[in-house]
């Protein structure tokens, strides 16, 4: 990492300050261009100039990107959860280290899903054979979802999921003691599989439907861990 990225030296009212906070303190992220998706990971930035990724899994064969693209896009998730995604352009292009300039703002028009609520609920996880070409079997287990929203959540379960699989969980959107499980069609996006094999999964939803998203945005603002207590009584 660049001498001011390694000491967080970053110059005080600089444009640069917001986007290189997004970008220092990322969960995962990936590069974009045409129909063409990697997880990466940042190797070093020069604030205001560049950034060199790694890209995790190229497709076998791929040495370069390909010349035709002189553009391409971050997508940085962060702890939080809002998704920021960055036009870039290409200043190096062979693989698996990339060198990009270094984002000066965000996708005209983006609008980022609902912020993700950290939340713990039980569900079970279905993996089809009839939904997944590679899969031999049917496979069933439980999990636990975290960072619900409207786009996603992350999941977490001791079932071997791999990146691209496509699963149902349940979301379980009721305020009452009387449940309102919700199946969830869902695709394996990121992968973190822990040493005592316990994996981290992040999934995006699938054939929502717009009812349903709103079901879920109305279910989070409703959430017990969003809701202020009430002002104490005058004069106490």
């Amino acid at each position: 990492m660049a001498e001011e990225a390694k000491n967080g030296n970053v110059p005080e009212g600089t444009d640069y300050r917001p986007i290189y906070n997004i970008l220092n303190n990322a969960k995962n992220m990936f590069f974009e261009f045409d129909e063409h998706k990697y997880e990466a990971e940042i190797i070093e930035m020069r604030i205001g100039e560049y950034v060199l990724i790694k890209i995790k899994k190229p497709y076998q064969g791929l040495v370069n990107v390909p010349p035709k693209y002189e553009y391409c896009k971050l997508r940085v998730f962060s702890m939080q959860g809002p998704v920021n995604i960055f036009p870039v352009r290409l200043l190096q292009k062979k693989l698996p280290g990339v060198i990009i300039s270094f984002p000066d703002k965000e996708e005209p028009g983006f609008v980022r899903g609902t912020k993700r609520l950290f939340i713990r609920m039980s569900t079970p996880i279905i993996l089809r054979k009839r939904d997944n070409v590679l899969v031999p079997r049917d496979t069933t287990g439980m999990g636990i979802i975290t960072d619900l929203s409207d786009g996603g959540c992350s999941l977490f379960s001791k079932v071997q999921l791999t990146k691209g699989d496509k699963v149902r969980v349940f979301v379980n959107l009721s305020h009452t003691k009387e449940p309102r499980n919700v199946e969830m069609f869902s695709i394996v996006r990121r992968v973190s599989i822990a040493e005592d094999g316990q994996g981290d999964y992040g999934l995006e939803w699938l054939q929502a439907t717009d009812q349903i998203k709103q079901d879920i945005k109305t279910f989070l603002s409703r959430h017990p861990s969003l809701q202020q207590p009430p002002p104490p009584p005058a004069g106490e």
